[in-house]
């Protein structure tokens, strides 16, 4: 069997050659009874409190996400309730349990080395003197579109067509991804994962731009890129009603007897639990998702640049990716100055953390990492926020200690091609939307394609 180890940003990948095309069978340690169910099996017994919890091994030794391992020791008992393992930190799924074995399946990236643990009624056991060696898998396909083909039909993933399919939106089990279609399109359309089909949800919109789930995942919320349709602000689409009907959120007279959003031109939407935030050239709003009320979070902050909020619910702030300054800036919006009853937010608030102008691609932490010019972006589970990159065509990972690495794409090349993500090519990739599984899918708007990057 070769082994063949490929580094992918800051992170190796470990891969087998396709030419060893074998899998492995696994044997749940279990002593089973015979087939005329004359014997019982004399490990289905509950754990035992008053000893200890032994585990011995752990088999396989590697592999990816996923992949079923067999947990070898004493004491687990046989309820799968009452047992929690770890690898890391990372929780892993158990499928079935008896008194001597666990059998489970690996969690997503818990490091290249994994020390397993079993946690029961709250006490801890380590497994000593052996790890688990996690491998990366990564792979770019392309999941829906014609390469090139400039038009809006709906159909099967791999035959619908886009006008220009900028930016994507998945709910986080993957099982949806709404795609907003620009231009000639200007729709937005919803490919499902299970039917694989392609249909348009709504159309006649002036761009449908940004896009974001309240936190359940029944409401979508919309916004159009221009400021044509105002007072409109953005639409919400409901899963009540199959995603087809919108439901219209419009802004209000504020007390200075003006509308609140006025004519800015907003291309910029992000959600937390209660609001809707907009944002772009002039300034920063909110909405109530269920009263609608309208208000202004700040006077102008960013001119000039086109300005796209992402929430990170790991520590609730919003991170405003700058299109023209190529730069990541961070807020709480939930700020309340001295001598204020209300948020309020100014530059003072506006954290500068990551990039400068923008250039070539140059990985690095913060401040000196070189973007080209960024786009829509994501956060996943992990805080790991991922950036499109439609200058230097490519997709970048900022990671919570503000580390900048390119995870995907060939720098420079805007072109097309599947397959190792630091050998793929992409042609200005616009948007990107991430599942709890860590699929990364990229709105390829020069390409006319929908793509998914997957590192797991």
């Amino acid at each position: 069997m070769k082994k063949v180890v490929m580094k992918i940003g800051n992170v190796f990948r470990d891969r087998y050659s396709p030419s060893c095309a074998c899998g492995l069978v696994f044997l749940f340690l279990a002593a089973c009874g015979e087939k005329d169910g004359s014997s019982s099996n004399p490990y289905d017994r509950p754990h035992n409190p008053a000893q200890a919890v032994e585990i011995k091994s752990v088999s396989p030794v590697s592999g990816g996400m996923g992949a079923k391992v067999i947990i070898a020791g004493s004491n687990f008992g046989n309820d799968t309730a009452g047992v929690q393992l770890y690898f890391n930190q990372k929780k892993a799924l158990i499928l079935n349990i008896q008194d001597n074995a666990i059998y489970a399946l690996v969690p997503r990236q818990p490091g290249d080395f994994s020390t397993v643990k079993v946690v029961i009624n709250d006490r801890e056991t380590l497994l000593d003197g052996m790890q688990f060696q996690y491998f990366i898998r990564a792979v770019v396909t392309t999941v829906s579109g014609k390469l090139n083909v400039s038009e809006s039909v709906d159909g099967p993933a791999l035959q619908a067509t886009y006008t220009r399919p900028v930016i994507p939106c998945a709910k986080k089990d993957g099982s949806l991804v709404f795609i907003a279609d620009d231009w000639g399109g200007n729709k937005v359309r919803m490919l499902s994962v299970k039917d694989n089909m392609v249909t348009t949800v709504i159309d006649g919109l002036s761009s449908p731009w940004q896009m974001a789930f309240n936190p359940t995942e029944d409401r979508l919320y919309v916004v159009e890129r221009e400021q044509a349709n105002r007072p409109i602000l953005f639409y919400a689409l409901s899963q009540k009603t199959n995603w087809v009907q919108r439901e219209i959120y419009y802004d209000q007279i504020g007390e200075d007897g003006n509308y609140v959003a006025g004519n800015m031109p907003t291309a910029g939407l992000a959600a937390d639990d209660t609001y809707v935030y907009m944002m772009s050239r002039e300034k920063l709003i909110r909405i109530h998702q269920t009263t609608k009320k309208v208000e202004a979070l700040s006077g102008v902050l960013l001119p000039g640049s086109w300005n796209y909020p992402i929430f990170n619910k790991r520590d609730r702030k919003l991170y405003v990716v700058t299109y023209d300054e190529s730069r990541v800036y961070r807020l709480d919006p939930y700020y309340i100055p001295e001598g204020r009853t209300t948020p309020w937010i100014t530059m003072n608030e506006m954290e500068h953390i990551a990039g400068m102008s923008p250039g070539a691609a140059r990985e690095g932490n913060g401040k000196n990492i070189r973007f080209g010019y960024i786009e829509i972006s994501d956060f996943d589970e992990e805080g790991n926020l991922y950036i499109p990159d439609d200058y230097n065509h490519v997709i970048w990972k900022l990671d919570p200690e503000l580390n900048g690495t390119i995870i995907a794409g060939t720098i420079g090349t805007a072109f097309y091609k599947d397959g190792d993500p630091l050998e793929a090519q992409f042609n200005y990739p616009y948007g990107v939307s991430v599942t709890r599984d860590g699929l990364i899918y990229v709105g390829d708007q020069g390409n006319k394609l929908v793509r998914c990057i997957a590192i797991q």
